[in-house]
């Protein structure tokens, strides 16, 4: 017996190469652990180290990016109700305020043909829509003075945050009745309904956010 080992030649016939094979693959393992597998490892490690934090980057740096897109695309869906300046500019009839003022908004009728809700469609890129999704509206309100004019018409989005509740709020609601009370003359409104009728909302009910 040698330093508490039992020499190869003592061992049984079948024991001695076993012994042999577990004292070659333990001397392999222990010269894989120290030689060159062990510094590549060693080198490579901090690479992969730093391969996996720029990979975290990208993936919070793409999270952050799809969720400015969604915010991005919120914003413009939220102001969709806005109409085309080239295609909608807005047209008013010749009316005297007395005239607006003595009927109440809600009997104002608007008078739109089939084949001029069909021609704003197109004009609007909108060939096929569904009913629910799209009202074809005057810009400025016949209760305004507005014409029942293909340049005063557009198809409005019912499921915006701005849409046809809301606009109709700010036509009835605040404006008709600034213009008959003599608060706001028939013009200003006009124009302000025109260029921008959810800023005119916010400027007129104080608000940058709609009610309903």
């Amino acid at each position: 017996m040698m330093n508490g080992r039992t020499p190869l030649s003592q061992l049984p016939l079948i024991a001695g190469p076993r012994a042999l094979l577990r004292t070659r693959t333990a001397n392999l393992a222990s010269a894989s652990l120290t030689g060159p597998w062990l510094r590549v490892f060693s080198a490579a490690r901090p690479r992969a180290l730093l391969s996996l934090a720029l990979c975290s980057v990208a993936v919070i740096s793409v999270s952050f990016s799809r969720l400015d897109a969604k915010r991005e695309v919120a914003s413009a869906f939220s102001r969709s109700s806005l109409p085309d300046g080239p295609l909608t500019p807005g047209a008013a009839r010749t009316i005297a305020i007395g005239e607006i003022c003595s009927m109440a908004p809600e009997d104002v009728e608007q008078n739109v043909s089939p084949l001029v809700r069909q021609k704003v469609f197109r004009e609007y890129g909108i060939p096929d829509h569904n009913p629910d999704d799209y009202e074809v509206d005057c810009l400025i309100a016949g209760e305004l003075g507005g014409a029942d004019d293909i340049r005063n018409l557009w198809p409005e989005p019912k499921r915006a945050i701005w849409n046809e509740r809301v606009k109709d709020a700010l036509e009835e609601e605040r404006l008709h009745q600034l213009v008959c009370t003599g608060k706001l003359d028939l013009t200003t409104a006009q124009h302000d309904i025109a260029t921008d009728w959810a800023a005119a909302y916010e400027k007129y009910f104080h608000t940058d956010k709609p009610y309903l």
